[in-house]
C-alpha cells in the first residue's frame, strides 16, 4: 500500500516538475546576507535543492500519513468484519433456535398423533375383544342347543323307532 503512494507520489512529482520547468529556469535562489539578498544560482541548481528538500518532507509526511490511514482503514474493516461476523452468528443462532422450536412442536404433533393412535386402537381393539367374547359365549350357547336338540333328536328317532317296531309286531 505504502509502495503505491511512493509511486503515485514520484509520479506526481515528475508531473510537477514538467509543469513547473519554465518558472525553474526563470527563478532563483537568493540567501539574505546582513541586509540585502544575495542571488546565490538561477534556474533548476538554485531551484532543486528546495523542491528536493521539499520532496523529501512531502514524501516522508505522506508516507507517515498513509501509513497511520492504511492502519485504521484495516482496524475499520476488521471493526467491520467482526461486526458482521457476530451480525452473522447472531442470525444463524436465532435461525436454530427457530429449527430447535419448531422441531419441539412437530416432536410434540408427532407424539399427540401416536397418543390418539393409541387410544384409538387401544379402543378399536377393547371393543372387538368384548366382541369376540360375546360371539364366543354365543357360540357356546349355541353349540349347547346344538347338542340338545341333537339329543332330542336321536331320542325321538330313538322312540319313532321303538313306536314303528312296536307297529310292525302288533300287526
Amino acid at each position: 500500500m505504502n509502495l503505491i503512494f511512493l509511486i503515485a507520489a514520484l509520479g506526481v512529482s515528475l508531473v510537477a516538475a514538467y509543469m513547473v520547468n519554465d518558472w525553474a529556469s526563470t527563478h532563483g535562489l537568493a540567501i539574505l546576507v546582513g541586509d540585502t539578498w544575495a542571488m546565490q544560482a538561477k534556474g533548476w541548481p538554485a531551484v532543486w535543492p528546495t523542491i528536493s528538500v521539499g520532496l523529501l518532507v512531502g514524501t516522508v509526511l505522506g508516507i507517515t500519513i498513509g501509513t497511520v490511514l492504511s492502519g485504521r482503514l484495516a482496524q475499520a474493516l476488521e471493526a467491520q468484519k467482526d461486526e458482521a461476523t457476530e451480525k452473522a452468528q447472531k442470525a444463524l443462532s436465532k435461525q436454530r433456535q427457530e429449527l430447535a422450536a419448531k422441531s419441539a412442536r412437530i416432536d410434540a404433533e408427532i407424539k399427540n398423533a401416536i397418543a390418539i393412535a393409541t387410544a384409538n386402537s387401544q379402543e378399536w381393539v377393547e371393543t372387538h375383544r368384548l366382541e369376540a367374547e360375546s360371539n364366543r359365549i354365543k357360540a357356546l350357547q349355541l353349540e349347547r342347543k346344538i347338542d340338545t336338540l341333537e339329543k332330542r333328536m336321536k331320542g325321538s328317532q330313538q322312540k319313532a323307532a321303538r313306536l314303528k317296531k312296536a307297529q310292525l309286531k302288533s300287526v
